[in-house]
């Protein structure tokens, strides 16, 4: 029996593998040659790119580095992944970047007395059977440095981009590298300093310098100035740059850190624990402090690491703590769209949480107004709070000696309880409020136990049992109708014509339709009449006309279609307008009455907010009697249709006196519809318009 030992080949098929899986953008490439200059040692870059004759791009790249030798060519040119020795190099680890470039050039390399020229472009882009390889000259006149110009293969010039694009790319790849790199002239790199804003702040220590930027959203990491974009410091808080000072471990493709192998990596994430974070968190509440509340995002990372630790052993000071238990989260945003805050759902004695796409609008306002809970809905990122306490509890467990309870902790409402209590618990630790240590245990409701609980009957009321009031509001809603439908003829056609209006009473619904016959509004629906939110009203109105028998189960998409259709209508958006802002003009046919002398000169001003029109304004409002006025018994704070007396007073003061302030044109315009409007007797702006489109008789001080 004999035996023999075999040595490991590669096949010429692996090389272009090779050079193919790095390809992932000429910019990249650039960037390679930019880092193989800098471990040339060179001390200035300059980079030439632009389209010929023929329209093909062409770049040219000079440094003054050391160039390469004939041995270099022949040890290390000619062989791919040849490896470094420790420290001959800035950038070079893996010796195969240079062939980034292969993919997308004829590339000629001068340097010394020597010319390389590489083009395999039919091994690449053919699949030919042609060996990789490349021609040298020898050159009879020295070159000093190393020079590397690029032709790029004629059929991928337009799969390129343009010249602006790939300058951007390359700048925002090498932004703090440590030569002056100049691309066409223009340098793209800039010293650490400058590239400061007058907010952000500098740290440095032995591994790197971490640019604290508040205005920033994201943390992007630098390999000695090189961006590494699949880089991440998980736990950091701090928004920003780090730049290392020596070489991460990084991928070949040099996209991420080999974050279990790397020492640097470790070492600047004690730094940001320890250092990094605490005064990002500073900063940030001195460019806070007014509001003193911080980010959601830079909030809500706060709070991940706090989970991930026991309570006693938190870092951040009481003054940050405060400001993050007081800021608004997104990863805890109610149903109607508001984020809570610590406090809020600390504050809450239940809460239910709802998938979006599950739930129904009108039985969830029943059910909060019900069970005064809180309802939020569920997001990944409260999976995510639950996962980092999750890990601590198993960790205590294992501390303890015990065998984690993994029924329980893999339970979503219980490590939501846990969560919850957890939310409590830091609060109460931080605050001053004694109402928190009186709050009960929240209760988690369910969504589905408490719709059982909703009555969904419907009765119309016959009209005999309505008071005055009612009766009231129910011939206007009887007119909006008619001549709503009077005014859309086509629209009501094609919904089986007008309809009959009652009002009813309903547990879950504003209004509701036969679909054929008649609309009934909910009783409840008066303090829209009484808030005078007509416009409410008339989308309500429209909503039901909008509802046919193709639909009967809920909201299909030809509902949708029919209600979105009409609303978006050029004759329908005007009245839209009117009825939702007060502030439009008014045209010469929006009312019956022809404006009189008082009105025209309130008209005349009315895009020109001068102090001399305020004083003007001033005397009207005298001639009609018209005073500002507390707007509640007792407070000593007085108004006139929205607007404070002070905001007028100031109108009036001299434009040297420190007291004046200009008009601001919408509020100038707004009070002058709305002095209009009480001028023929209407409560506001809004309910003249709708009159006067519908010819309804809205409500007036002297018929309420």
């Amino acid at each position: 029996m004999t035996s023999t030992t075999k040595k490991f080949k590669l096949h010429p098929k692996f090389i272009v593998n090779a050079i193919e899986q790095q390809a992932n953008g000429l910019p990249k490439a650039i960037v390679e040659l930019i880092m193989n200059s800098i471990d040339a040692n060179a001390t200035q870059i300059n980079i030439k790119l632009w389209l010929n004759a023929k329209k093909h791009l062409q770049f040219e790249i000079i440094d003054d580095g050391k160039g390469f030798t004939k041995k270099s060519i022949d040890e290390y040119f000619a062989m791919f992944g040849a490896p470094h020795e420790e420290g001959d190099a800035t950038y070079g680890k893996f010796r195969i970047g240079r062939g980034q470039v292969f993919n997308y050039a004829i590339t000629t390399w001068t340097s010394n007395n020597y010319q390389l020229k590489v083009d395999i472009y039919k091994p690449l882009r053919e699949k030919s059977d042609e060996e990789l390889g490349f021609t040298i000259t020898r050159l009879a006149k020295k070159f000093n440095g190393c020079k590397i110009s690029g032709y790029i293969y004629t059929n991928i010039t337009d799969s390129m981009g343009s010249i602006t694009e790939i300058i951007e790319e390359i700048q925002s790849i090498i932004k703090y590298v440590q030569i002056p790199v100049f691309i066409n002239k223009n340098q793209i790199n800039k010293n650490i300093s400058d590239c400061l804003d007058s907010e952000c702040k500098i740290i440095e220590d032995d591994y790197a310098y971490y640019i604290l930027d508040p205005n920033s959203d994201s943390l992007k990491v630098y390999n000695i100035g090189v961006w590494v974009p699949y880089a991440r410091f998980k736990n950091a808080i701090f928004k920003g740059s780090i730049i290392s000072k020596s070489q991460f471990k990084i991928t070949s493709s040099r996209n991420e850190i080999i974050e279990d192998r790397c020492e640097l990596f470790k070492n600047i994430e004690g730094k940001i624990r320890d250092v990094v974070d605490p005064t990002f968190i500073k900063l940030t509440t001195i460019n806070e402090k007014k509001n003193k509340k911080l980010s959601s995002k830079l909030a809500l990372g706060m709070l991940a690491n706090i989970l991930k630790n026991p309570l006693k052993d938190c870092r951040y000071d009481k003054e940050a703590i405060l400001m993050m238990l007081n800021t608004p989260l997104d990863v805890f945003t109610d149903y109607k769209g508001y984020k809570q805050s610590l406090i809020d759902i600390s504050k809450s004695k239940a809460i239910m949480m709802v998938i979006r796409s599950d739930y129904d609008v009108l039985v969830v306002e029943k059910i909060e107004k019900r069970t005064n809970c809180l309802i939020l809905e569920e997001t990944y990122d409260i999976s995510h709070l639950q996962g980092y306490l999750r890990t601590r509890l198993i960790q205590e467990y294992i501390d303890k000696n015990e065998q984690p309870d993994n029924e329980n902790l893999y339970d979503y409402d219980y490590m939501l309880m846990k969560l919850l209590s957890e939310f409590k618990d830091i609060v109460v630790a931080y605050t001053n409020y004694e109402m928190f240590t009186d709050i009960p245990p929240v209760t988690l409701l369910n969504y589905k136990d408490e719709k059982e609980k909703i009555s969904f009957d419907r009765k119309i009321i016959d009209q005999k049992d309505l008071n005055n009031e009612q009766t009231g509001f129910l011939e206007f809603l009887k007119k909006l109708n008619t001549r709503f439908c009077d005014a859309y003829p086509d629209f009501i056609n094609d919904c089986y014509g007008k309809r009959e209006i009652f009002l009813g009473k309903s547990e879950l619904d504003n209004a509701w339709t036969n679909m054929t016959s008649n609309i009934v509004f909910d009783i409840r629906t008066i303090s829209f009449y009484q808030q005078n939110s007509y416009l409410r009203l008339l989308l309500i109105l429209i909503h039901e006309y909008a509802h046919l028998l193709d639909d009967e189960e809920g909201h299909n998409f030809e509902f949708y279609e029919r209600f979105h259709d009409f609303v978006i209508r050029n004759d329908f958006i005007p009245l839209l307008e009117s009825l939702s802002s007060s502030n439009n003009t008014i045209h010469s046919n929006s009312s019956s009455t022809a404006p009189d002398e008082t009105e025209l000169k309130l008209l005349a001003m009315i895009d020109q907010p001068t102090p001399q029109n305020a004083r003007e304004l001033y005397n009207i409002l005298h001639d009609l009697n018209y005073s500002f006025k507390a707007v509640e018994e007792g407070k000593k704070n007085k108004e006139l249709f929205g607007l404070s007396y002070d905001t007028f007073n100031a109108w009036l003061a001299d434009p040297k006196s420190t007291r004046y302030r200009n008009p601001k044109l919408q509020t100038w315009q707004s009070f002058i519809y709305e002095t209009i409007a009480k001028k023929r007797g209407f409560n506001d702006f809004n309910a003249m318009v709708l009159s006067n489109v519908f010819n309804c008789e809205t409500k007036t001080e002297e018929n309420t």
